[in-house]
């Protein structure tokens, strides 16, 4: 893809959809800062320490599924707690003899999908945490069950490949880190929560949305790396993200990293808003009720973000301003 020279950049995390919160937004993040305390969570959730929010990362789950029912947004407002514990999990420094090697974590965790009569089992905060929700979308959505607990399984294998990378010190090239860390955001296991009206998509919707589900993922993800890259310098144990892979492998200062990651982003934002565009002028309701979710999920994390006072972007430099982007 190529980004025209003397295109005037857009702004920080352009997104045209509004974002919309749950209606009972303060309900579900009261919700979910009390579920995480009482799992043990809270004091592992370090992941956004040094941010503007004071409750950590309780304020994203109420804008990922706005029109839910009370139940099913405050499921997925208290796996997004989760799913932060276990990304602060995986950064934990893997020398100190005190935590928990992560690999041996995440099998336990997998453990914990394998074995739903021994999800008591174990011990620790996320693996109860997680026999909860499992629990939770067993009852509330028992056709989902599959569907969720695979997700949620690719979910912690994403994250023991990104703790992999980190622990040996390796950067993949940027496709190959996007497309891996799709299963690591947390978007697409909320997704897969259905909401009681929603009807079924036929096949080539079905098709249509799982292609534009993919590009709202990359956008999250992409926005994650950008806004969170200054903090993961500082507080290491090693910077996995966009903006290290197009560093290292395409030879570019760190500054200059940084925007190629948001110029590719953009691309992926223009790209995803063009198949909204044209798939809502199908007559589908349950497509249309799908791009709603996927719009929510991308215009909800921005929103977040900004809430909680990121981006901090460098100066742009001259040469990320000039430069066209072959990739």
């Amino acid at each position: 893809m190529t980004h025209a020279r003397g295109t005037p950049p857009r702004p920080p995390f352009w997104c045209p959809f509004p974002a919309r919160p749950h209606p009972l937004a303060a309900q579900l993040v009261d919700g979910s800062a009390r579920w995480a305390r009482d799992m043990g969570l809270a004091a592992s959730s370090t992941v956004f320490a040094d941010t503007a929010l004071p409750r950590g990362v309780s304020g994203l789950g109420p804008y990922l599924d706005p029109a839910g029912g009370a139940g099913t947004a405050q499921l997925a407002s208290d796996f997004v707690e989760w799913s932060f514990a276990l990304e602060a999990a995986a950064r934990q420094d893997f020398s100190r003899p005190d935590v928990e090697d992560f690999p041996a974590l995440a099998q336990r965790l997998l453990g914990v999908l394998q074995r739903p009569g021994a999800r008591g089992a174990g011990g620790g905060p996320l693996p109860r945490a997680l026999a909860d929700l499992s629990r939770r979308v067993e009852r509330l959505h028992p056709s989902a069950v599959d569907a969720w607990t695979a997700r949620v399984r690719n979910h912690v294998v994403a994250r023991r490949w990104e703790y992999g990378c980190r622990s040996r010190h390796g950067v993949p090239g940027f496709g190959h880190y996007v497309t891996r860390r799709r299963s690591g955001i947390a978007a697409l296991c909320v997704l897969t929560l259905p909401r009681r009206s929603d009807p079924g998509l036929g096949s080539s919707a079905t098709l249509a949305a799982r292609r534009l589900a993919l590009a709202a993922v990359d956008v999250i993800g992409l926005d994650h790396d950008v806004a969170l890259y200054p903090l993961v310098l500082r507080s290491g144990p090693f910077p996995l993200n966009a903006a290290t892979c197009i560093e290292r492998h395409e030879g570019h200062p760190w500054d200059v990293a940084i925007y190629r990651t948001v110029q590719r982003r953009d691309e992926i934002m223009a790209a995803f808003v063009r198949g909204c565009e044209f798939l809502d002028r199908r007559a589908d309701t349950a497509l249309r009720s799908t791009l709603s979710r996927l719009r929510d999920c991308v215009s909800g994390h921005i929103a977040w973000l900004r809430r909680s006072g990121l981006p901090r972007l460098p100066p742009r430099p001259r040469c990320a301003a000039d430069a066209v982007d072959d990739w």
